[in-house]
């Protein structure tokens, strides 16, 4: 169990606590003005972390996180987001990002299952503790340890419903126009680069515009300081930057990722790495889909050697869509990806 100070009582030892934390979270929301990337991944990585110990080893305590719970909502949240969500949007900042959400969890929410998750994990070393012998011998050792190893699963198993029911519900209230948006976030890598230390070294940390617009296009929330209207006439909305080749958007965002590939395999120890490779002409050869090219200059985006095995060369094409296109709005996201891989 936790260290609980029999002087001040429980509430007093966990509302002094709590109240620490809220001053640390304060003074966090006021970098995060500046710096909201840094902030976020050291809230998740390392400030949430102090109270998770606590809510899993004190029973009944949820209402003594209420201080912190406003904090975070009032203060650590809007600066980070640079705006202001619904009562809604925090059921989906809760969600862990696989699931499409921030992984800012809600500690008055999850401080009951946190600690009946612990009390289950536990409880074979408990239950060590409470017969008080000196001595184990190896099958009960070995007993304990299997045991151990089946409430670990059994923890596991249980969170991870809990997760996909949360999610679920969180779901089947997101506007209808978001909805496949929240599929798309929940594909299996779509979250990395949330979850992922901001590494100003692997260019992995994001400026506070950066940070915003990434959060705003990954949840449609407002962007700031864009025009109204594109170079197009049209209304300049996400979906519409997305999709109109006015402006370059398109071309830049795939030449972003060719380059980055090509960067990839050189430092993976690739040879013979070239950008927009010439194809050999044919001779004759016939292919299935009509959107294959086939003239003299055709060309791939990314060829490299040895990444597979020795001296084999591998040819790569990019290609960047928009899932939320109203050409791809009857397909699921699964199918416009497979559909996408057969016209390349």
């Amino acid at each position: 169990s936790s260290g609980i100070n029999a002087e001040y009582g429980e509430q007093q030892f966990v509302s002094d606590l709590v109240q620490g934390w809220v001053t640390d979270v304060e003074n966090l929301s006021k970098i995060a003005e500046t710096e909201p990337h840094a902030c976020y991944s050291a809230f998740c990585v390392g400030l949430s972390k102090r109270w998770l110990f606590l809510l899993r080893t004190t029973p009944s305590i949820a209402h003594l996180f209420a201080p912190l719970e406003a904090a975070i909502n009032k203060s650590f949240l809007p600066a980070t987001l640079d705006t202001h969500f619904s009562p809604l949007d925090r059921e989906l900042f809760a969600l862990p990002a696989r699931d499409g959400g921030l992984g800012i969890l809600s500690p008055m929410t999850d401080a009951d299952a946190e600690y009946e998750r612990s009390r289950l994990a536990t409880a074979p070393l408990a239950q060590l503790i409470t017969e008080q012998n000196t001595t184990i011998d190896s099958a009960r050792g070995y007993a304990v340890f299997k045991e151990l190893k089946s409430a670990k699963n059994l923890v596991h198993s249980s969170k991870r419903q809990a997760q996909n029911s949360d999610r679920e519900s969180v779901a089947a209230q997101l506007p209808e126009t978001f909805q496949r948006q929240h599929e798309e976030l929940c594909q299996r890598g779509s979250s990395t680069w949330l979850t992922s230390l901001p590494l100003t070294e692997h260019g992995f940390s994001l400026n506070k515009q950066e940070f915003c617009d990434a959060l705003a296009m990954r949840y449609h929330l407002p962007m700031k300081g864009i025009p109204r209207h594109c170079a197009c006439g049209g209304i300049n909305d996400l979906e519409h930057c997305l999709t109109c080749n006015f402006g370059g958007y398109v071309y830049l965002r795939h030449n972003q990722i060719r380059d980055l590939t090509a960067n990839l395999l050189q430092q993976a120890g690739c040879k013979d790495v070239q950008i927009e490779p010439h194809l050999l002409p044919l001779t004759g050869e016939a292919f299935h889909y009509k959107s294959a090219i086939t003239t003299n200059d055709a060309r791939l985006d990314v060829s490299a050697r040895g990444l597979f095995s020795p001296m084999a060369k591998i040819f790569l094409d990019i290609r960047v869509f928009n899932s939320l296109a109203d050409t791809n709005s009857k397909r699921s996201v699964e199918e416009a990806f497979k559909n996408q891989e057969r016209e390349k």
